[in-house]
């Protein structure tokens, strides 16, 4: 599955032997990776349907110990926007979709 090559970060192969091991991996960024996937899928069920999809973790923005990007399939529209720039990043969407 798409965790198969879930990263062991330093606790010896030992699942649970540390706070940002294994046993977080599975614990914690499997099920959020999961439930963010499969929303992310009931965005767009259609070739003609858009949509924004807004991922409120910072887990999803920030490359560090606890982020779940690696897991989350590549994508050229994956944009980290700040909160406080969220609706300048909305508007940039709207202004690209044809005029109806």
């Amino acid at each position: 599955d798409e965790f198969s090559n879930v990263p062991d970060r330093g606790s010896g192969g030992k699942p649970g032997a540390s706070a940002s091991g294994v046993g977080f991996t599975y614990a914690l960024t499997i099920p959020a990776v999961r439930k963010a996937r499969q929303a992310i899928g009931r965005v767009i069920r259609s070739p003609d349907d858009v949509g924004v999809r807004v991922l409120l973790d910072e887990r999803y923005a920030r490359d560090s110990w606890d982020s779940v990007r690696p897991y989350l399939p590549d994508d050229d529209e994956f944009q980290p926007v700040s909160p406080d720039m969220l609706d300048v990043g909305l508007e940039r969407f709207r202004s690209r979709l044809p005029s109806q």
